[in-house]
Protein backbone atom coordinates (compact mmCIF):
# COMPACT_ATOMS: atom_id res chain seq x y z
CA UNK A 1 0.00 0.00 0.00
CA UNK A 2 2.72 2.42 0.70
CA UNK A 3 3.57 2.23 -3.46
CA UNK A 4 0.07 3.37 -4.20
CA UNK A 5 -0.31 6.75 -1.69
CA UNK A 6 -3.99 6.97 -3.18
CA UNK A 7 -5.08 3.68 -2.07
CA UNK A 8 -3.68 4.43 1.98
CA UNK A 9 -5.75 7.53 1.37
CA UNK A 10 -8.68 5.62 0.41
CA UNK A 11 -7.83 2.73 2.86
CA UNK A 12 -8.08 5.50 5.65
CA UNK A 13 -11.06 7.62 4.61
CA UNK A 14 -13.61 4.45 5.14
CA UNK A 15 -16.44 6.15 5.98
CA UNK A 16 -19.04 4.91 8.33
CA UNK A 17 -22.52 5.97 7.07
CA UNK A 18 -24.38 8.87 8.16
CA UNK A 19 -27.34 9.12 9.67
CA UNK A 20 -29.90 11.77 9.30
CA UNK A 21 -29.95 13.52 12.04
CA UNK A 22 -25.90 13.78 11.68
CA UNK A 23 -26.04 15.07 8.53
CA UNK A 24 -29.37 17.70 9.83
CA UNK A 25 -26.93 19.21 12.41
CA UNK A 26 -24.23 20.01 9.91
CA UNK A 27 -27.14 21.93 7.48
CA UNK A 28 -27.83 23.50 11.10
CA UNK A 29 -24.33 25.14 12.21
CA UNK A 30 -24.02 25.77 8.10
CA UNK A 31 -21.01 23.38 8.32
CA UNK A 32 -18.69 23.96 5.43
CA UNK A 33 -17.93 20.27 4.90
CA UNK A 34 -21.48 20.24 2.96
CA UNK A 35 -20.26 22.99 0.36
CA UNK A 36 -17.34 21.35 -1.23
CA UNK A 37 -15.49 24.47 -1.75
CA UNK A 38 -11.95 25.67 -0.03
CA UNK A 39 -12.02 24.51 4.12
CA UNK A 40 -9.36 25.07 6.52
CA UNK A 41 -8.94 22.77 9.60
CA UNK A 42 -10.64 25.57 11.67
CA UNK A 43 -13.66 25.58 9.56
CA UNK A 44 -14.00 21.89 9.53
CA UNK A 45 -13.36 21.23 13.11
CA UNK A 46 -17.28 21.67 14.52
CA UNK A 47 -18.54 19.46 11.70
CA UNK A 48 -16.11 17.02 12.37
CA UNK A 49 -16.96 16.84 16.18
CA UNK A 50 -20.61 16.75 15.27
CA UNK A 51 -19.73 13.72 13.28
CA UNK A 52 -18.36 11.86 16.25
CA UNK A 53 -21.17 11.59 18.40
CA UNK A 54 -24.49 10.17 18.00
CA UNK A 55 -26.99 13.09 16.59
CA UNK A 56 -29.21 13.46 19.76
CA UNK A 57 -25.39 13.86 21.91
CA UNK A 58 -24.44 16.57 19.09
CA UNK A 59 -27.51 18.67 19.28
CA UNK A 60 -26.76 18.73 23.13
CA UNK A 61 -23.58 20.45 22.19
CA UNK A 62 -24.72 23.09 19.82
CA UNK A 63 -24.29 26.24 22.11
CA UNK A 64 -20.82 24.94 23.57
CA UNK A 65 -19.96 23.61 20.14
CA UNK A 66 -16.68 25.65 18.87
CA UNK A 67 -15.80 25.06 22.72
CA UNK A 68 -16.27 21.53 22.56
CA UNK A 69 -15.04 20.82 19.33
CA UNK A 70 -11.44 22.54 19.54
CA UNK A 71 -11.09 20.38 22.73
CA UNK A 72 -11.95 17.51 20.98
CA UNK A 73 -9.50 18.24 18.20
CA UNK A 74 -6.35 18.91 20.67
CA UNK A 75 -7.12 14.94 21.33
CA UNK A 76 -6.26 14.14 17.50
CA UNK A 77 -3.35 13.11 15.68
CA UNK A 78 -3.04 14.82 12.84
CA UNK A 79 -3.31 11.74 10.58
CA UNK A 80 -6.74 10.70 12.52
CA UNK A 81 -7.74 14.62 11.75
CA UNK A 82 -7.03 13.75 8.06
CA UNK A 83 -9.10 10.37 8.14
CA UNK A 84 -11.97 11.49 9.57
CA UNK A 85 -11.98 14.67 6.99
CA UNK A 86 -11.20 12.55 4.45
CA UNK A 87 -13.91 10.11 5.95
CA UNK A 88 -16.03 12.69 6.39
CA UNK A 89 -16.49 13.85 2.84
CA UNK A 90 -16.65 10.60 1.15
CA UNK A 91 -19.99 10.05 3.63
CA UNK A 92 -21.46 12.71 2.64
CA UNK A 93 -21.26 12.24 -1.03
CA UNK A 94 -22.64 8.80 -0.33
CA UNK A 95 -25.45 10.28 1.32
CA UNK A 96 -26.36 12.53 -1.12
CA UNK A 97 -25.84 10.24 -4.02
CA UNK A 98 -28.90 7.90 -2.02
CA UNK A 99 -30.94 11.35 -2.29
CA UNK A 100 -33.13 11.80 -5.27
CA UNK A 101 -32.26 15.15 -7.50
CA UNK A 102 -34.45 18.31 -7.71
CA UNK A 103 -36.55 17.12 -10.84
CA UNK A 104 -37.65 13.65 -9.39
CA UNK A 105 -40.46 14.86 -7.30
CA UNK A 106 -40.87 18.09 -8.43
CA UNK A 107 -44.27 19.17 -9.62
CA UNK A 108 -45.36 19.43 -13.19
CA UNK A 109 -45.17 23.05 -14.27
CA UNK A 110 -49.34 23.31 -15.84
CA UNK A 111 -49.08 25.08 -18.99
CA UNK A 112 -51.55 27.96 -19.58
CA UNK A 113 -54.42 27.07 -21.29
CA UNK A 114 -54.19 28.65 -24.88
CA UNK A 115 -57.72 30.43 -25.73
CA UNK A 116 -58.35 29.63 -29.29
Amino acid sequence: MSDNPQAALDALADPAPLTLGQVALLEKIKSPLLGGGEVTAADAIPGLYLLSLPSSEGARHLETLTEDAFAWADTLAPADFTRRWLGAVKALRAFYALLPGPEADAPKKASPATAG
